[in-house]
């Protein structure tokens, strides 16, 4: 689908060694956000529930900021939100990037 697209997007390979895990994921969030209680409620509920999955696709974010040097600049504002994909487009505040 995304190769079929209008706009040619851009693919940036992540190798296994650079996806985190769920301990390395906290350890990263913990860097840039301080200890989790100081974390937004959208993290800390997902940290809360022990969702593994949600944090390992986290970590690849994180991991893929860091990268591109930007990690400090994203993830220090500390603005995360759930994704309900019900969601109407009259409900959203912000841009949510979807498949």
């Amino acid at each position: 689908m995304l190769k079929n697209s209008p706009v040619n997007p851009t693919f940036t390979n992540m190798h296994p060694f650079r996806c985190f895990g769920y301990i390395k994921t906290c350890s990263k969030l913990e860097k840039f956000l301080g200890s989790p209680e100081h974390w937004p409620e959208a993290l800390r509920r997902v940290k809360e529930n022990g969702d593994e999955l949600a944090f390992q696709a986290m970590g690849m974010t994180v991991s893929f900021l860091e990268d591109t040097l930007i990690a400090e600049r994203t993830l220090r504002p500390g603005l995360f939100f759930n994704y309900s994909p019900e969601s109407t487009t009259e409900e959203l505040e912000h841009m949510v990037l979807d498949s």
